[in-house]
């Protein structure tokens, strides 16, 4: 059977280790001449939990299962492919290993000793320099700086000890510096019956060996999850694995089929190693953004499967859910509202809600550096450049610290100069440790990619280096590759392809989540999986009304801003009011026409109220859904309410329609003598009109639900007031 393979291609691949993450290329291509390959047979043991450690390594080809030996117990940690790599503490210190590592297949590694590492630093101060800083950070408890693929000692838990509490805060026991963990997020009990592990209401979850839990015995070899974070107990000490911060991502036989019958995607297949920069490039209609949705999760592919870090997509999209980031080609931010607003409130509806406005404050100021956006955070959206409203964004994305990016046509507009920009941002993002995949139609800057594949036609023609792409199409530059796609039968291109030393090789070779599994085995993989806990009645109450409560803040945010709208909301009725007035008598409604009384106009008159609250109501409504649908479709990813996006949108609505019928009313009053007693009529016909517009206000956004766009959804709405 053929496996995976890697190749090391110095600064790249050895910079995904956080140890060598500033050497420079001419370091790497040192360090690279000292790794010495090694072959493993299946089911070998490259080293056992508590063996002393004396080497890193990276796997070529194959795979690799991190586990922890607790007595009779096993605790599966992880699972590592080519281009990944475990051991990396063993450079620096003398602690022995902290799990036991197994091959699952026929494996090749590439070792680096820590004599040779030794050596290397002796003639490269620099490396001396950065192994003295991951070690620092390291001794300051700053973990995430430090080791990758390691598992940790947190806590003894003595029998003294009687509770642990875990979370983010820093007045916890144990402390888990996770965007998405709450502030409290569980604890571990003493009782006379032995350890209880109890969640404490947390919005991402508890888990024990892969079942959500609120309460659960906790024995010897438990495996806990909480949110993203694994932990596990072993003989008595808490210890948390901590994972290198990517995705792997698999695509076979990748097909999507529309209404019709008609075939946009067919027979894609991908294989996308973690923190690999990857462009998916072709001409209009070559299925490249149909390909982003089903990569991200917005529909599952009608043919094929999606996996990611060898789980099925459409059955796990929960377990991902809040480490996707997707940036659309439309930008998904408020215009109206400053940078900093914007990231404000994305951060009250992606974080968790005890996260206090010191951390948020940190997490925007943070993100901000990391796009370049610092200054510009007082700045409304809607008076930034493109390439600053690309970057506005990203930085929404990067409040969760998502580990896959997927970007559409992020570059679309740009100059070559911000082309360029916004390429080298998305470059220092997958340095970072991200899986990133765009879209795009530029071509100039695609080197900085270590991937690109092309489409044409729903089909796969090409998936390789940069390098590889020019010579496989034969072209110079890349620019040249468009016509070749224009003139050429798609069905032959892919073929060609599909049966190349490239394919095998770059694709085929790449796929690992089948190797040496059976069906039933994988699908047994998939399900002891961490599946979201069903949240109770009341659980789901307080997640929509906390939504409810940013959604409706935000939006008053964004009306206030815009302030000919504002205008046009308030003062509407007043301008069709005064309107009214001079066409009718102050006296229409007196019962005999000598005094001025007129049953028609007094007709006309309460028909014009009643139409004119019900066009305001709905004019106000029937863009509010449509001009956002891109905002909804990602909050959505992120596990927004539609009850709370839509009752949101019906308070704040409501207390316009409520202005403006004290305001018609009001007005026509101070002109028009209305029956009966002014004191009774008139709060009277007020509440008449506000009920019609809030009729007026449903139906405008029932229109805006369906519409493609505001300009459709506003020619909706008189053809539909007429009946």
């Amino acid at each position: 059977m053929t496996t995976p393979e890697f190749r090391p291609d110095g600064a790249e691949s050895l910079r995904s280790i956080p140890l060598f993450q500033t050497l420079s290329d001419a370091e790497c291509a040192e360090l690279e001449s000292t790794l010495s390959p090694r072959r493993l047979a299946p089911d070998e043991v490259l080293f056992h939990q508590g063996d002393p450690g004396d080497a890193l390594f990276l796997i070529r080809s194959g795979q690799v299962r991190i586990v922890s030996e607790a007595g009779e117990q096993a605790v599966l940690l992880a699972r590592l492919g080519p281009g990944e790599f475990l051991g990396e503490m063993s450079l620096l210190s003398d602690d022995p290993r902290s799990a036991a590592a197994i091959a699952e297949v026929e494996t090749e590694i590439l070792e680096l000793r820590r004599s040779s590492f030794e050596a290397l630093t002796e003639r490269r101060p620099l490396i001396a320099e950065q192994a003295r800083r991951v070690m620092d950070a390291r001794r300051a408890g700053d973990w995430d700086r430090a080791f990758a693929n390691e598992a940790r000692s947190l806590v003894a838990i003595p029998e003294t000890m009687d509770r642990i509490l875990i979370g983010r805060s820093e007045s916890c026991d144990v402390v888990v510096a996770e965007p998405t963990i709450d502030a409290e997020h569980a604890e571990i009990r003493r009782t006379p019956d032995g350890l209880i592990l109890r969640d404490l209401g947390s919005v991402s979850g508890t888990y024990c060996n892969r079942v959500p839990v609120k309460e659960t015995p906790l024995n010897d070899g438990d495996e806990i999850w909480l949110g993203a974070v694994k932990m596990f107990l072993q003989n008595g000490v808490l210890k948390q694995f901590e994972p290198s911060r990517r995705i792997r991502l698999e695509a076979e036989g990748v097909g999507n089929v529309v209404r019709g019958g008609r075939r946009i995607l067919q027979g894609i297949d991908l294989a996308i190693y973690p923190g690999e920069l990857v462009a998916l490039v072709g001409p209009s209609g070559a299925g490249k953004t149909t390909l982003l949705h089903d990569l991200l999760g917005f529909q599952p592919p009608t043919d094929g499967e999606i996996y990611y870090d060898s789980l099925p997509l459409r059955t796990h999209h929960d377990v991902f859910r809040r480490v996707l980031g997707y940036v659309p080609q439309s930008d998904i931010i408020h215009p109206q509202l400053t940078v900093e607003q914007t990231l404000h409130y994305a951060g009250r509806l992606r974080l968790p809600a005890d996260t206090t406005e010191e951390e948020l404050r940190a997490r925007i100021d943070r993100v901000l550096d990391q796009v370049g956006l610092a200054d510009e955070r007082q700045n409304t959206v809607g008076r930034l450049s493109g390439g600053q409203r690309k970057r506005a964004s990203i930085a929404v994305e990067l409040l969760t610290e998502p580990r896959i990016f997927f970007l559409d046509e992020p570059t679309s507009g740009l100059d070559p100069g911000l082309d360029e920009q916004m390429m080298l941002l998305f470059r220092r993002l997958a340095d970072e440790g991200r899986t990133v995949i765009l879209t795009t139609h530029a071509t100039r800057n695609l080197r900085v990619c270590d991937r690109v594949v092309v489409l044409s036609h729903g089909r796969d023609v090409f998936m390789g280096s940069p390098d590889e792409a020019l010579t496989h199409f034969d072209v110079d530059d890349f620019i040249d590759v468009y016509p070749k796609l224009a003139t050429d039968d798609p069905v032959e291109l892919s073929e060609r392809y599909h049966a190349s030393e490239l394919y095998s090789r770059g694709v085929r070779s790449r796929l690992i989540t089948t190797i040496g599994s059976s069906p039933a085995e994988l699908a047994a993989a998939a399900d002891a999986v961490p599946r979201r806990p069903e949240q109770s009645a009341l659980e789901q109450g307080a997640r929509s009304w906390r939504q409810f409560q940013q959604l409706s803040a935000r939006y008053l945010a964004t009306i206030r801003a815009d302030r000919p709208s504002l205008a046009l909301l308030v003062l509407g009725a007043l301008v069709v009011a005064a309107l009214s007035i001079p066409v009718f008598g102050r006296d229409i409604f007196a019962l005999s026409s000598l005094n001025g009384g007129s049953f028609v106009s007094a007709i006309v008159l309460l028909f014009v109220i009643a139409l004119s609250s019900f066009f305001l109501g709905s004019a106000n409504a029937a863009r509010e859904i449509t001009k956002e649908a891109e905002i909804y479709r990602r909050e959505r990813l992120v596990d927004l309410s539609p009850v709370a996006y839509v009752a949101s949108k019906v308070a704040v609505l409501s207390m316009f329609s409520v202005v403006q019928s004290v305001l018609l009313v009001g007005a026509l009053a101070l002109a028009i003598r209305f029956p009966g007693p002014q004191s009774e009529t008139i709060p009277l016909m007020m509440t008449t009109a506000l009920l019609t517009s809030l009729a007026g206000m449903a139906m405008g956004l029932f229109i805006s639900s369906f519409s493609r766009n505001s300009d459709q959804a506003m020619i909706l709405v008189p053809l539909l007031l007429i009946p």
